[in-house]
């Protein structure tokens, strides 16, 4: 039922009215929308542990967010035929190259607000380029990319310690066993969304040579994996009872887990760019989303 409805959904009605869906496509490709889900998630922590939100490091998420996707946009693809997406990028190079230029310099300019933590964020951002790197067209990038075996849980590994860990150690309200049980659980969720993503290329990567885990696996081994992950995401986020954290605020970490549950099969079928760019990394954020807003509307 839930496949019927999405399939008749928001995106076929939008394609009627041309002007909504390319504001829509301009907000989501140009990486402003990925931009603001990283800062809610980043938020999100900081609201959930009732820590100290860091300014400083709401500006290194927000331009590093834009500086490091503005930047895999405007690499080369790998793949012979170009996506939707990859066309929309390849004609607004200027408007691209702009936003990454910018980016880099609020970026540069954040981390030096934060160079107490530099042991922290050098880290991440070296490995945040040598994800984008596999997209360079020649030295030792090209293997990288092709043998890449572990691209998804590494992904998702980075969303999580942009996300989770930096929120908590930049605010000094030191690290416990709830924030470990946390992101385990934004981990495997945001490693099941990862697997959608990288389920969406299999065929095209395959027939490119590139190994990753989804690339080795079948489509049922996939899905297993996909739906264990969400169980252990949904455990990690029920067990934090024990951490003396509300119900309400477990529900809410938890809402978009059994959401992707429920999405799978649409997802592992469609290839609909807006689909993924804009409903599933929304999802990503919903429980920050959710949460921020029951807060502000609490006081």
């Amino acid at each position: 039922m839930l496949h019927h409805f999405i399939k008749a959904g928001v995106f076929n009605q939008l394609s009627k009215y041309p002007l909504p869906l390319k504001a829509l496509r301009f907000f989501v490709f140009s990486n402003i929308f990925i931009t603001i889900c990283a800062l809610i998630m980043s938020l999100y922590t900081s609201v959930f542990f009732s820590a100290a939100i860091s300014s400083k490091l709401i500006l290194f998420t927000a331009a590093g967010t834009l500086c490091s996707y503005s930047l895999h946009w405007l690499l080369p693809s790998t793949h012979t035929q170009l996506s939707p997406r990859e066309k929309w990028s390849a004609s607004h190079r200027l408007f691209l190259t702009v936003l990454f230029l910018a980016g880099a310099a609020v970026s540069v300019y954040s981390v030096t607000l934060l160079t107490g933590h530099i042991w922290e964020l050098l880290p991440l951002i070296i490995l945040t380029f040598l994800y984008s790197s596999g997209k360079l067209p020649r030295g030792p990038f090209v293997l990288f990319r092709k043998y890449f075996i572990g691209k998804t849980i590494y992904l998702a590994l980075m969303w999580s310690m942009v996300t989770v860990y930096l929120p908590v150690v930049i605010s000094n309200s030191g690290w416990n066993g709830s924030h470990t049980i946390f992101l385990v659980n934004r981990f495997f969720f945001l490693f099941a969304i990862c697997i959608l993503f990288d389920l969406r290329d299999k065929e095209l990567d395959t027939q490119q040579g590139i190994k990753s885990l989804i690339t080795i696996l079948s489509h049922g081994r996939i899905k297993n994996l996909f739906f264990f992950s969400l169980l252990l995401s949904l455990l990690a986020g029920i067990s934090l009872i024990f951490f003396s954290f509300p119900a309400q605020e477990i529900t809410i970490l938890n809402f978009p887990v059994l959401i992707a549950a429920a999405i799978y099969k649409f997802s592992s079928r469609t290839r609909s760019e807006l689909w993924f760019y804009f409903v599933l990394d929304g999802l990503m954020m919903l429980s920050g989303a959710a949460a921020i807003i029951y807060a502000v509307i609490l006081g």
